[in-house]
């Protein structure tokens, strides 16, 4: 009993541990809002050191390049991690990225930069020297820099703008009828209303009238009965 007690306590753990680190994700790699300021080296030291990342970001022997601190967009574009990885060359045209699968980076092309795409080779771990590598629109998944980024980040603001518009005219519509219908309900009632009425006063005048009609023929037969009476007494 103690047994499954504990299993079931470790596995709650777990999933809370899950959910608190993200989805997807390797134990080794955290989500970030953004990285430190690429103008201010002594931010990404500073990550570095609060990562416990093995070897110095600073370090220039090629034997200290493992376990080194990067920051870095996802290969979707979509989020920024940091993680301690391998440094690894990028070719010019190049921007690094977390590819999910490896403890070192891999790259995207990004010549279709309108600035900022780096024009020779450096490590990965360096990527703070191009600012623009780690500018990304989440939304849209896509580099800023890129020149069709704003156009997909202005095509969605208008896709939205005239699909919010169109719910807006669809409800305007479906009020307006609703008036309507609440006008031609409301007419329905009045004409129903009235006819109950005249009913109602053709019913009165009928028992009024049937009434009076009772009335005076029971006053006739009275008189035509007194009369004979009083003829009957006569004869006599």
């Amino acid at each position: 009993m103690a047994q499954i007690i504990t299993q079931l306590l470790l596995q709650f753990i777990l999933i809370i541990f899950r959910q608190c680190r993200g989805s997807g994700l390797p134990l080794w790699v955290y989500r970030v809002n953004s990285c430190p300021d690429p103008g201010d080296l002594s931010q990404w030291v500073e990550a570095s050191k609060k990562l416990n990342c093995y070897h110095n970001l600073t370090s220039s022997d090629p034997s200290r390049q493992a376990k080194v601190y990067h920051c870095l967009p996802s290969s979707f574009l979509n989020e920024t991690v940091e993680f301690c990885g391998t440094s690894v060359p990028i070719s010019p045209g190049y921007c690094p990225v977390y590819n999910y699968k490896n403890t070192y980076p891999s790259y995207q092309n990004c010549s279709d930069f309108t600035s900022g795409c780096p024009t020779k080779m450096f490590h990965s771990k360096k990527v703070y020297l191009y600012p623009e590598c780690l500018k990304i629109n989440r939304k849209s998944k896509c580099y800023e820099a890129r020149a069709h980024c704003s156009n997909v980040v202005d095509y969605l603001k208008t896709t939205t703008e005239t699909k919010m518009t169109k719910m807006t005219r669809q409800t305007t519509t479906l009020s307006i009828i609703s008036d309507n219908d609440s006008e031609n309900m409301d007419s329905v009632n009045v004409v129903e209303m009235t006819n109950s009425e005249d009913s109602n006063e053709r019913t009165i005048y009928i028992a009024v009238s049937v009434a009076v009609l009772v009335v005076a023929i029971l006053i006739i037969a009275v008189i035509v009965l007194r009369k004979r009476i009083i003829s009957y007494y006569k004869c006599k």
